[in-house]
This record gives structure tokens, C-alpha cells and sequence, in this order.
């Protein structure tokens, strides 16, 4: 989330090519709404104003890697795998249009 969405696409596809089948690969990502809606604007602010933007978004992060050859899982914070107690705040389904979403991804190379 803190490389620009070319940098994201250009690291990926970097990536893909030296990958051999069988490889995992993990990053988090945001997705477009996390920097428009207006429950994340006091964030997105906050961490503008100190010099570290999020410019990169991933909508669609499994449609995003299979058009690489990536099979991924997508966990966001407080689901189940990545809760451990600490969530303090309601957990968005991933069905809801134009929600803020933060993605936790591993995806396999296949």
C-alpha cells in the first residue's frame, strides 16, 4: 500500500517471472475505498500529514494474482486467522460494496 499501483503491478510482475512453481509469496494490501470512505479519512490523513501515504490499492487482490499464475487467500484483520484477541471493531464481509477493506495475502504459484 505504500508503492504506487505501478510500482505494485511492476513488482508483481518482477516477482512472477523469477518465481518457480511452488513459491508463496505474503503482503497486505488496502483496497480503493479504504482512502475514500469517510470512516478511514481521519487515518488516511493522519498518515498523510506524516509522510506516508497509501497510494496503492488492490481491489481484487485473487483476480489480481490468478491473471498471474497466483492461486491467493485473502484474511482480513479480526477474521478468524487473524483475530488472536485484539480486534476491536466490527468485521466488514468482504460482499459489501464500497467498503474499506484491508487484505492479509498469501498467494502460491502454481
Amino acid at each position: 500500500m505504500y508503492l504506487s499501483k505501478e510500482h505494485i503491478t511492476r513488482l508483481l510482475d518482477q516477482i512472477t517471472r523469477l518465481a518457480l512453481p511452488g513459491s508463496w509469496l505474503g503482503f497486505d494490501i488496502i483496497n480503493s475505498a479504504m482512502l475514500t470512505s469517510p470512516w478511514t479519512q481521519p487515518i488516511v490523513e493522519s498518515i498523510t500529514g506524516v509522510g506516508t501515504p497509501w497510494p496503492g490499492t488492490i481491489d481484487d487482490p485473487e483476480a489480481e494474482l490468478s491473471a498471474h499464475g497466483w492461486q491467493a487467500t485473502i484474511t482480513q484483520p479480526g477474521e478468524e486467522e487473524a483475530n488472536y484477541g485484539r480486534w476491536p471493531y466490527p468485521l466488514i464481509p468482504r460482499t459489501m460494496p464500497d467498503m474499506p477493506h484491508h487484505w492479509l495475502v498469501t498467494a502460491y504459484k502454481s
